[in-house]
């Protein structure tokens, strides 16, 4: 296993991808689920939703690995669309798993 330094523009790659996913889940679907469901209804699509973001995360970087790229390199803007449709493979499965439909 290699040990790996992180700097601070890798870390930004991952906090990008990341953390456009999570304000867009929170803004369009927390508040919703809490109020209907309470506290407690709202954990189960939450742990759908990390369980994406690790697929899609892991899915993007294998990729840009596969050819060539380095954390040095990596282009976000190039990535983000195969990251949104990696997103939503990634729901489907983790809520298919977590056996909630995922449609």
């Amino acid at each position: 296993m290699t040990s790996i330094t992180w700097s601070g523009g890798q870390k930004a790659v991952v906090a990008a991808l990341i953390g456009g996913t999570y304000s867009s889940l929170l803004a369009n679907s927390l508040g919703r689920l809490t109020i209907r469901l309470g506290l407690l209804g709202a954990v189960a699509p939450l742990a759908v939703a990390n369980g994406a973001i690790c697929y899609a995360m892991g899915k993007v970087l294998v990729q840009h690995f596969e050819a060539g790229g380095t954390l040095l390199d990596f282009d976000f803007q190039k990535m983000k669309g195969y990251y949104a449709r990696q997103y939503e493979q990634g729901r489907r499965e983790a809520a298919r798993i977590r056996g909630l439909g995922g449609e």
